[in-house]
């Protein structure tokens, strides 16, 4: 009986599967994977609350959008391993991180090295890998 226990909590560990980019290379070397969690193209329309604010038009000073442009906190790696583990948590301290102005191109703002399109494409460990935080509040 303790040894088919054993037996089939070993089987049940085995089968689990690896978390998601347990391996990241295998993800980001996979040709077959061309985006991932990616919105659509859209049309980029204000959502308007009242008829009046819809016929000023005027996309500043709606209540209902919210830019994402300004300073965030950037973390600059040159491999997968040097991201930090869980920085999308709440209570992440990312207080050493440097600062970058969205929307941008890390390269043209001294992260990394710039890219020329006439180049070829440059081996695993010459990418660079990004990683992003702001803090947002929506208005009330």
């Amino acid at each position: 009986m303790l040894f088919s226990l054993l037996y089939l909590l070993s089987a049940i560990a085995y089968t689990q599967e690896k978390p998601f980019l347990s391996n990241i290379y295998n993800y980001l070397e996979n040709t077959k994977v061309f985006e991932l969690n990616q919105v659509e193209g859209h049309v980029p329309l204000v959502p308007y609350l009242t008829v009046d604010e819809a016929l000023r038009n005027n996309r500043a000073k709606a209540t209902s959008l919210l830019s994402l442009n300004g300073t965030w906190k950037f973390h600059f790696a040159d491999t997968p391993e040097e991201t930090p583990d869980k920085f999308f948590a709440e209570n992440y301290n990312d207080k050493k991180w440097d600062t970058i102005h969205v929307p941008s191109n890390w390269e043209m703002q001294g992260f990394g090295d710039p890219l020329v399109l006439e180049q070829q494409a440059p081996d695993r460990w010459l990418w660079s890998y990004g990683s992003y935080r702001v803090v947002l509040s929506w208005p009330r």
